[in-house]
């Protein structure tokens, strides 16, 4: 349900995020506002004022902490999957420095691999899940490596370099692979979300003189939850939704090695 939600367009999910949160609180605030006025704070409001600063503070630093730490995931893996792109790179050059047929197959079956990382696994990511096609190329490719048989010292320190380049690609596209599932799980929805109406119920429950100002304050407010929340969702899973993460620098590896 949540991936097809995030199918959408940013813009229709901002709107619809919005949307959700100004129609609750107005029904709530209605509700209250003409059929519980006896729950209303009309008086010893400057208490209940304390309060509502008080619970603001808190559920901001709890907002704040969670939007930061779920940008700075998306940020780290956006840099990861730049770091995997460009350690592809050495690995192909130094091909050249096999005798022929070797070199040949090498880059055949990199270019493979990138090749269904970009069609492959993107799309397995976006689901949640694995592709087990490009994870069995890089292993033909491992296999080649250690089956040669190198006869010069050129060919021994470039198949030791290219061991060693292909060990340390591994871990940069585990670390990828483990950065799949999102950052938040459905515990910290739930709690984020239960603790957002109840801000807002809270802020309903001021006896003011004037209906329409209190609907345009809960309103804004309300509003201006829906965009932190809407912050949340899109950035909380690095290959699902709208901005999620591309992969450009694979494309434009594969270019360039199809350009040679």
């Amino acid at each position: 349900m949540i991936s097809s939600f995030l199918s959408l367009p940013a813009l229709v999910i901002l709107l619809l995020v919005m949307a959700g949160f100004i129609t609750i609180s107005l029904t709530v605030l209605y509700i209250f506002q003409n059929h519980c006025r006896g729950l209303l704070f009309a008086d010893h409001t400057d208490f209940a004022a304390i309060f509502s600063s008080a619970l603001g503070i808190v559920f901001g630093l709890i907002l704040a902490f969670v939007t930061i730490t779920t940008w700075q995931s998306y940020s780290t893996v956006g840099s990861a999957v730049t770091k995997e792109a460009d350690s592809l790179s050495p690995m192909y050059k130094l091909l050249d420095a096999y005798p022929s047929p070797a070199q040949k197959q090498g880059q055949v079956l990199l270019q493979k691999y990138i090749t269904e990382v970009i069609v492959g696994d993107w799309a397995a990511m976006a689901n949640g899940k694995y592709n087990s096609v490009s994870y069995q190329l890089l292993n033909d490719f491992h296999q080649l490596l250690i089956e040669h048989e190198a006869k010069t010292n050129t060919e021994i320190v470039a198949q030791q370099e290219e061991l060693r380049l292909l060990s340390d690609y591994r871990t940069l596209r585990l670390n990828r692979l483990a950065n799949v599932k999102s950052t938040l799980d459905i515990t910290m929805y739930l709690t984020m979300t239960l603790g957002a109406f109840f801000f807002l119920f809270y802020q309903c429950l001021y006896a003011m003189k004037s209906l329409r100002i209190h609907a345009v304050m809960v309103t804004v407010l309300a509003g201006s939850l829906g965009l932190i929340f809407f912050l949340i969702l899109v950035y909380n899973n690095p290959f699902l939704g709208p901005s999620a993460i591309q992969p450009d620098e694979f494309i434009k590896l594969r270019n360039t090695w199809m350009e040679r």
